[in-house]
């Protein structure tokens, strides 16, 4: 068989197997149109050019893929140990069954959701997503005008790549900021003092990571690989200058301390900002119901994309 036939056989094969309710009903670990859009980039070297050509968002990550560099790609698509968490959030999705109703007028559909006093198109969250500018030399910045103008909710993380102020005049309006505790309570007092003044609506409170074994990322020698030693090398101390850190006494951070958070903590939060405190990596009613207890506004139910814990747990089932 000629390589043409060959390919074109492997395409119609995979164009079957999305319709199989076998392979659904099982519960695929790799999503099929993810294996779909790579195979044509394997094969015949298609790339979509824009966002407007991509059929789903798989499109999307074979071309991301194809414009990282390796240290990079490892950064993104890792997870914690052997990545049986991240394999389980796909598994779990591939298993919902929809309940359609019929007759029903849809041509005018309203998602908007109201989140703490602000009005939302739909209920979609940018997630706080560190190094952002690894993807865009703008990175949150670039993502505040993304959000405005399709009017959704930004949480931008501790270790943002712009301030929070650059961020939330990007957004237009209110964001949330998400906490890493550092050891250091007064340092960390001092990032949630400013993110209340800069009129961030919500603190967000990150609980899910108290330590991790992340393989993908580990293989890379940061310090010898030319591609990483720019930032990463010795003595550049790149975490450490990010424009919420890098402003205090780095020396008075004590590094994170999110193993040693205790309920207290989120007291101690309450008692010190005006914004909502939203406990993100809740995962179990138990925990929920705690956080109603020591007052918090909100919960994000999170695995941390399956980069902390290895549960084999899906988010979705939590």
């Amino acid at each position: 068989m000629t390589d043409s036939k060959h390919n074109a056989a492997r395409r119609r094969f995979l164009s079957f197997l999305t319709q199989s309710p076998l392979v659904y009903g099982l519960g695929s670990v790799l999503p099929l149109e993810r294996l779909i859009a790579q195979e044509l980039e394997g094969r015949t070297g298609i790339l979509v050019d824009s966002v407007e050509q991509a059929l789903n968002v798989y499109d999307l990550e074979v071309v991301m893929h194809s414009r990282m560099n390796p240290g990079h790609w490892a950064y993104t698509a890792q997870g914690a140990d052997d990545l049986g968490t991240i394999a389980a959030n796909r598994a779990a999705f591939s298993k919902i069954q929809l309940r359609p109703k019929r007759l029903v007028d849809v041509r005018t559909i309203d998602m908007s959701v109201e989140l703490f006093g602000q009005r939302y198109t739909a209920p979609i969250l940018l997630c706080p997503v560190g190094t952002l500018n690894m993807y865009n030399p703008e990175g949150e910045v670039a993502a505040g005008r993304a959000a405005k103008a399709q009017n959704v909710p930004q949480a931008i993380s501790t270790f943002t790549n712009f301030s929070v102020e650059d961020v939330i005049a990007a957004r237009g309006g209110p964001i949330w900021f998400q906490l890493y505790p550092p050891g250091n309570w007064e340092f960390a007092r001092d990032m949630i003092k400013r993110a209340e003044r800069a009129g961030c609506a919500a603190l967000v409170l990150t609980v899910d990571l108290p330590a991790r074994n992340l393989e993908p990322i580990g293989r890379f020698n940061r310090e010898t690989d030319t591609r990483c030693v720019g930032c990463h090398g010795p003595g550049t101390e790149a975490l450490h200058r990010r424009p919420m850190v890098d402003v205090f006494d780095r020396q008075r951070m004590g590094g994170t301390g999110i193993a040693g958070l205790t309920w207290d903590y989120v007291d101690r939060l309450k008692d010190t900002t005006s914004m909502n405190v939203i406990v993100k990596g809740i995962v179990t009613a138990e925990d929920a119901e705690r956080c109603l207890e020591h007052g918090a506004d909100g919960i994000i139910v999170s695995y941390h994309g399956g980069r902390a814990d290895e549960t084999l747990r899906a988010s979705i089932e939590a």
